[in-house]
């Protein structure tokens, strides 16, 4: 899947791109990059640097990561949007993005999957041009974060 079959109504089903327009739509299209991993493929690795955020399109992948006493842990995201994914319209990389630390997590594909990879910069220019943009993207992205905790809390707390 390249970008130029991933058309703004593909984005639009994604949760952590609602309420954005056709226009900002394409122009998210135009900074990012298209990525795919097939399975078993390490995408991002804990502990490198990293300035990207993915989006996965289609697929899952398996996020692992040290627990807190050095157990590994397994999260599973999927790109479909469906009742039974948990998240939908998953994303990750974004702690490495937002807080200039080395990556959290080590993030693997469990089958084949297709993502949009959107550079810190890129979204820096983006959100400089269109104000309505960054607060609606960083909008969603809280939404999904704070499910994300939630879910954690249920789950670990």
């Amino acid at each position: 899947m390249s970008n130029a079959t991933v058309d703004p109504e593909t984005l639009r089903t994604k949760t952590i791109f609602v309420g954005l327009t056709d226009e900002q739509l394409g122009r998210i299209l135009a900074v990012s990059r298209q990525g795919a991993a097939l399975p078993g493929e390490v995408i991002i690795r804990e502990n490198e640097p990293g300035d990207k955020l993915y989006v996965l399109l289609e697929g899952k992948v398996e996020v692992r990561h040290a627990g807190v006493r050095g157990e590994t842990v397994l999260t599973s995201l999927e790109g479909r949007d469906a009742l039974a994914a948990q998240y939908e319209g998953d994303f990750f990389g974004e702690m490495a993005l937002f807080d200039l630390e080395p990556r959290s997590a080590t993030v693997i594909a469990v089958e084949k999957c297709s993502f949009l990879i959107l550079a810190r910069d890129d979204l820096a220019e983006l959100f400089a041009e269109d104000a309505a943009m960054h607060v609606t993207l960083f909008g969603n992205i809280a939404r999904i974060l704070s499910r994300r905790l939630r879910t954690a809390n249920v789950h670990f707390g």
